[in-house]
């Protein structure tokens, strides 16, 4: 039996449906107040034409870099490509409740999991192919997780190494 947050047990769907919203509502929300509105002071690192590139329409070709996979897999919906706009309902997303424990009877014992539409994931990954060719570019070298073949092992064989060398000097 499932509960809400003040301990009252739930007896239907619609009851169960309302503690799951109150709950992740509350879980997402905040109580700091936060501008995102002025990014004026924050000096851009994005050069014009990376930009316009970012801003351009996806192309057909860009798609299908995307959704080049495993022969075995498939791709969703066909003739979306050729479509002027999307299929109605690209943009659903189904959310199912994984059990945590063998006996739920809190939401915080319930994990949720998304279950996106194939074309958003195709769309995800053309947003990323794009950042691709930005990033190496905006990324400081100091950061080597955040760029393709920069592994966070050169850092950790440094930091001991300096730290090796303090050592033996102290």
């Amino acid at each position: 039996m499932l509960y809400d947050v003040t301990g009252h047990p739930c007896t239907d769907t619609s009851g169960g449906r309302q503690i799951a919203l109150d709950y992740f509502v509350q879980l997402f929300s905040t109580s700091i107040e936060a501008d995102f509105h002025n990014f004026s002071s924050f000096p851009s690192s994005v050069r014009a034409v990376h930009n316009a590139s970012l801003l351009a329409p996806f192309t057909e070709g860009e798609f299908k870099t995307s959704m080049e996979m495993h022969p075995d897999k498939s791709s969703g919906p066909n003739g979306w490509l050729t479509q002027s706009q999307f299929p109605s309902g690209f943009n659903d997303t189904f959310f199912v409740l994984i059990l945590k424990e063998e006996r739920p009877n809190w939401m915080q014992d319930l994990r949720p999991k998304a279950l996106y539409n194939v074309i958003n994931k195709i769309i995800a990954k053309v947003l990323v192919n794009l950042m691709k060719l930005v990033l190496p570019e905006i990324i400081s070298p100091m950061q080597p997780l955040l760029v393709l073949g920069r592994l966070i092992a050169d850092d950790i064989l440094i930091a001991f190494e300096i730290i090796h060398d303090m050592y033996n000097k102290g």
